[in-house]
């Protein structure tokens, strides 16, 4: 009995050890696992830690780049002007507020004039920094009503809201053209440039955004083609003007214009020797479809399209073959002038090619005069000026036309190879009725002879211009006084005779 006990009591024994080792092994995982996940919570913990940190920084960046994103969207990268999206915002807001109180209000276009060189020539941080200092002065030249914003390019576009008449926007488009005007200094290059301006009115020439832009942009075109420099409001008549600019740009791609065209001559007389010493060459185009076509039209064109570069070339060429026929036929001319556009003295062929003409032709240089038109050589001297010395070491004479109203400085008449000045036919028209343009007719002549320059008058028209222009000391003068432009086998004998009477 008592072995009995005690079997029971060592049997309970082991079942009480091995319950309580089971319950030290069960403590001890249970602690592991306690451990264990810990140390996982607190790896957890730093995971969502960098998480959300890592998200906050995302969350910052992107916070960041919306802000570059809206800026860019609603601000001109360059000129911090509003942008396209906030310029079209407004012009919706605009036209419903006008249609609402029945105001006028006016959309401009305005697009600086042969912006591309000075990108090509200069560089485009060049070109940025100047568009940046155009959007400032053209922003302190508008109202805090007006918008402002830079479209495309080199192209600025105006909301003019709350007028009394559409005409007032003539007032703010030549306070731009004023302020462009001026000299502009950048990165150590002083630039002269111009710019062309488009105006369109609401509700005359439409009550859309969209219409508005087109008829702005249309006009924007048409001073363009007017000469550049100017503002040209909508007119009607401009669609009619599109199409036949559409059907002669095709028409002077095609060689056969060449058959079309027609070389004028207009005399230039020494009026106190009575003879004529000169001729300038003057191109016509006799088109088929729309009759004789003025070069002020279509040069402008072939500039634009790449043809004025042959085109010159043929006139060039032709130019100098007839100087040589009248010198043949005992008509002894000094020299013979040709007109020559900025797109050929930018050329770097242009003076080869030109010493190929004169060799061609047997031509002597220095009796060939090129003109050029001071208010297209101005803005573009030094780009040119190495082309115009070259021109002058080959021996061909240089004029300035058009001269007196550019401003061209006097520094640049005593550095370039100038030979020729002809003052400008609107100086001379008005010389007897109006005291400044005789004083800067004076003023030029001076200059003339104190820089032993050829002085020429143009547009001599009577000879009340003729006698002012004796006393003032310039006597080659051409003009309808004397002669219009003709062809060169109208200049015979009597003709040629007729003209010289009346110098």
């Amino acid at each position: 009995m008592e072995d009995f006990n005690l079997s029971s009591a060592f049997i309970i024994g082991l079942l009480v050890a091995a319950l309580l080792a089971s319950l030290l092994t069960w403590l001890l995982q249970a602690l592991r696992r306690n451990t264990a996940m810990k140390t996982q919570n607190h790896l957890l913990t730093r995971e969502i830690q960098a998480g959300a940190q890592k998200y906050s920084k995302l969350n910052h960046e992107f916070d960041e780049l919306k802000k570059i994103f809206d800026n860019n969207v609603l601000n001109d990268s360059i000129t911090g002007l509003p942008g396209r999206h906030v310029f079209d915002d407004r012009l919706q807001q605009t036209i419903n507020e006008s249609r609402r109180y029945q105001f006028s209000f006016a959309v401009m276009f305005l697009d600086i004039d042969e912006f591309k060189v000075i990108n090509d020539v200069l560089g485009y941080e060049t070109g940025d920094a100047l568009l940046k200092e155009v959007g400032v002065r053209l922003q302190s030249c508008i109202r805090q009503v007006d918008t402002i914003c830079r479209y495309s390019g080199d192209e600025f576009v105006f909301i003019l809201p709350k007028l009394a008449k559409g005409e007032a926007a003539a007032y703010v488009a030549q306070r731009f053209l004023d302020a462009i005007s001026q000299p502009f200094v950048i990165h150590q290059n002083e630039l002269f440039i111009t710019a062309s301006i488009g105006i369109s009115v609401f509700p005359t020439d439409g009550e859309s955004g969209k219409t508005l832009l087109k008829k702005a942009d249309a006009s924007l075109h048409q001073a363009k083609i007017r000469g550049q420099n100017i503002y040209q409001f909508y007119r009607q008549e401009m669609y009619a003007l599109g199409r036949r600019e559409l059907m002669l740009n095709s028409h002077l791609r095609n060689d056969g214009v060449y058959q079309e065209f027609a070389i004028y001559y207009q005399p230039m007389l020494d009026t106190a020797a009575k003879k004529i010493i000169s001729m300038e060459a003057i191109l016509r185009w006799h088109h088929p479809d729309f009759g004789l076509i003025e070069p002020e039209e279509f040069l402008h064109l072939a500039e634009n399209n790449g043809r004025i570069l042959p085109i010159g070339d043929w006139m060039l060429l032709n130019a100098c073959k007839q100087y040589l026929a009248w010198l043949a036929a005992g008509f002894l001319l000094q020299t013979i002038s040709v007109n020559v556009s900025l797109r050929q003295l930018e050329n770097p062929h242009f003076v080869h090619k030109l010493s190929q003409i004169l060799a061609e032709t047997g031509m002597v240089a220095q009796s060939l005069v090129l003109e050029i038109s001071e208010s297209v050589l101005l803005p573009k001297l030094e780009l040119v000026e190495k082309t115009l010395n070259m021109l002058s070491r080959l021996g061909v004479r240089l004029s300035i036309d058009n001269f007196g109203i550019g401003y061209l400085a006097l520094q640049h008449l005593r550095s370039f190879p100038v030979d020729y000045l002809k003052i400008d036919r609107s100086l001379v028209k008005d010389i007897a009725t109006n005291k400044e343009s005789a004083e800067i007719a004076k003023m030029i002549i001076a200059l003339a002879n104190s820089l032993q320059l050829i002085l020429i008058a143009d547009g001599v028209e009577n000879a009340n211009q003729k006698e002012l222009l004796r006393q003032m000391g310039c006597y080659i003068m051409q003009g309808h006084l004397f002669s219009y432009p003709r062809l060169s086998h109208e200049f015979t004998d009597p003709v040629l005779h007729d003209i010289s009477e009346h110098a």
